[in-house]
């Protein structure tokens, strides 16, 4: 027995079965959704909080999230039966939440496009079942938390000396500093990694493939520049975010919920997130 949370946030009463290569969620006598155990593609479970929520991902459907005692039973059992299957590693992500709402991709996410399976810096490698090899998948790049970085004037110091040489060779006169900062990023001056992706983009993105166009705002943590995706064409508005001034000024939680806002946005004169990269300095 376990307590699934649908997507009004309302507890549900529901037989979980696991066979050898099916999960069925049953509702008394019926079968509410049938699930293959070789398309899991993660489990999430909170760390935090008295309730163990746990969210099961999968590669092409929406997410179901629950509630159990048996939660680490039930996780173990998909680990163990996914490995039988696939002879791959179930990933677990640890979610320092008292909920995983955040963290499930609904029903009616899917259908907007928006995917909130969580970035590889909460997945807990201590609970894979065999050793896997190091990989290059940003994706899987353990320094993805976005803001994991030396606080303060060393960061400071770092970010001038990593562009400084390039910004000497930058021909336009009247571009401060920042504007530099950023042309060298796009330039590739500075490696980045995509960490997010809108599902209904067809392809992946690298950040040298925008061209700057021009500034269009200014904000406390950095500027927002029109920029033009080389390859199709398509103009998009960019926000530079500065990681050690957030650090600094202590905006963690208003950058998350800035996030969260442009992450739900699908209105098609409304602005919304299309692709998150980071390098060193920047988000």
């Amino acid at each position: 027995k376990v307590k699934k949370i649908n997507q009004n946030e309302w507890g549900q009463e529901r037989t979980l079965v696991i066979t050898v290569d099916k999960i069925f969620n049953l509702h008394k006598k019926s079968v509410k959704r049938e699930m293959v155990i070789s398309k899991l593609k993660g489990i999430s479970r909170t760390t935090i909080g008295k309730k163990p929520e746990f969210s099961i991902h999968f590669e092409d459907e929406y997410d179901y999230r629950f509630q159990s005692d048996k939660r680490s039973s039930i996780i173990m059992l998909l680990q163990v039966k996914y490995h039988e299957i696939t002879k791959k590693n179930l990933p677990i992500f640890d979610i320092p939440e008292q909920n995983l709402k955040g963290f499930t991709t609904t029903e009616k996410d899917k259908k907007r496009g928006v995917d909130r399976f969580p970035l590889s810096q909460f997945r807990n490698r201590t609970e894979d079942i065999v050793k896997e090899e190091a990989t290059l998948d940003p994706q899987e790049d353990e320094k993805t938390t976005g803001l994991e970085f030396d606080e303060g004037k060393a960061l400071r110091d770092q970010q001038y000396a990593a562009t400084k040489d390039y910004g000497e060779n930058v021909e336009e006169d009247n571009a401060d500093e920042e504007e530099n900062e950023v042309k060298a990023s796009i330039a590739g001056a500075q490696p980045s990694q995509l960490v997010f992706k809108r599902s209904d983009q067809k392809e992946d993105a690298q950040l040298e493939d925008f061209e700057l166009m021009r500034i269009v705002g200014k904000g406390t943590f950095g500027k927002v520049f029109q920029v033009r995706h080389s390859k199709t064409g398509k103009v998009y508005a960019m926000k530079c975010i500065r990681k050690d001034v957030v650090l600094e000024n202590q905006q963690m939680e208003s950058l998350k919920l800035e996030k969260e806002i442009l992450y739900n946005i699908t209105h098609p004169f409304i602005v919304s997130m299309h692709f998150v990269f980071q390098n060193q300095f920047r988000i």
